[in-house]
């Protein structure tokens, strides 16, 4: 019954730099992103889901490459149409400067029988740099005697795992709040290619300050 959904895609070559795409920064380029405009072509009212299929990897549980929005579509009568919009957050495998051939599903929910699918292609480039970090919070505010968290995401754009030490400066060490996994100014990391982890360091100013 795939002949009963319809399914067009707006690219079916995608282009990925990793250190460009990464899912907190805004895209730099729109070549790791597609829609689909999917057709109920049943007689029945059935909603819509989506999934990328790389090769070698398990559909159903390795899904956080790539986001789809919505995840799932309300139930549409037969005949109307639902817009689905796709971004590969990162690669799907650790290989830089190689293309994937990937197929893209189109399924009812209801229905197992309803289904569709679309062959894509993905080149993946080298990143331009093989770490990146990110500060999800730009401006801190505490009060003095309190601790402030700040938050940070380290990027690991290599093939390979990469160890990083992760060190804060222009701070005074001595509002530094120690962690069981780290010093008061310092994470050390092992990150393993194309992972991510996020470290934060905590900071506790004193009460009152000299004058």
């Amino acid at each position: 019954m795939a002949n009963l959904i319809q399914a067009v895609v707006s690219k079916r070559k995608l282009t990925l730099i990793p250190d460009m795409a990464i899912d907190v920064d805004p895209i730099a380029s729109q070549d790791n992103q597609f829609d689909v405009v999917v057709t109920n072509g049943s007689p029945q009212f059935t909603s819509f889901q989506l999934e990328l299929i790389a090769p070698g990897l398990d559909p159903r549980t390795d899904t956080d490459w790539y986001t789809v929005e919505p995840e799932v579509c309300a139930k549409k009568p037969p005949g109307a149409q639902t817009q689905f919009h796709v971004v590969i957050k990162k690669a799907p495998i650790p290989a830089y400067e190689t293309t994937l051939d990937l197929t893209l599903r189109v399924f009812s929910v209801e229905s197992a029988q309803l289904f569709t699918s679309q062959p894509l292609s993905l080149t993946i480039e080298k990143p331009r740099r093989s770490l990146r970090i990110y500060l999800p919070a730009k401006e801190l505010k505490v009060f003095p005697g309190d601790e402030v968290e700040i938050p940070v995401i380290v990027y690991n754009l290599d093939s390979k795992s990469t160890p990083v030490i992760l060190s804060l400066s222009k701070l005074d060490p001595a509002w530094m709040v120690a962690q069981p996994a780290a010093s008061g100014i310092e994470h050390i990391l092992s990150i393993e290619p194309g992972d991510s982890q996020k470290p934060a360091f905590a900071a506790s100013p004193p009460g009152t300050f000299p004058p």
